[in-house]
């Protein structure tokens, strides 16, 4: 086992439901919509919904900036936009699942991912359920540049390439946790 695979107890209970409904304005593609941004919807709220939005609105201006648009660049408010997609999204689902959803006494747990570029390409919901771990593995990594949230993950699975099934990849930089995949 290389030197920066270091085996940590990681409690977990079980898997991840596959993901149950996109919505998509726009065909999506990694050069246009490049970005990813991935929000927990419990009930009415998101969670941490302004570091979201801030991180949502730094990327765009960034991307924006990077192509030298003249254009000013229309603001979006990440959770207007998906409140207004969630709807659908669950009158979509099977009944026996929206009622389930509907009536339980605990809200259940809602992955939400933006797809986006200048603008939301597709937000996707999951109901999430965690994903059982044994293992939590720390990566060492050095010169990884990683300064937005990128839609194409391919660079972290070359760095996970050799983890089990059952080993959760946690990414340090520099001394300090930055990155971890579920």
């Amino acid at each position: 086992m290389p030197n920066w695979k270091q085996k940590l107890p990681c409690p977990g209970d079980k898997g991840e439901i596959p993901w149950v409904g996109r919505l998509d304005y726009q065909p999506a593609s990694q050069e246009k919509e490049p970005f990813v941004e991935s929000l927990a919807l419990r009930g009415n709220a998101i969670g941490n919904s302004t570091y979201h939005q801030m991180r949502f609105d730094r990327t765009r201006k960034a991307f924006h900036d990077y192509l030298a648009l003249s254009d000013s660049l229309p603001p979006i408010d990440l959770q207007q936009e998906i409140f207004r997609a969630y709807e659908p999204w669950l009158n979509s689902l099977p009944l026996d699942i929206r009622k389930r959803i509907e009536n339980s006494q605990i809200a259940p747990l809602i992955k939400v991912r933006v797809v986006y570029g200048l603008h939301i390409s597709a937000i996707e919901f999951q109901i999430y359920t965690r994903p059982s771990y044994r293992w939590a593995i720390p990566i060492r990594v050095r010169d990884l540049k990683y300064r937005f949230k990128w839609n194409r993950r391919d660079m972290f699975d070359r760095f996970c390439s050799n983890l089990g099934p059952r080993e959760y990849p946690i990414f340090i930089l520099d001394g300090f946790l930055t990155d971890g995949l579920t």
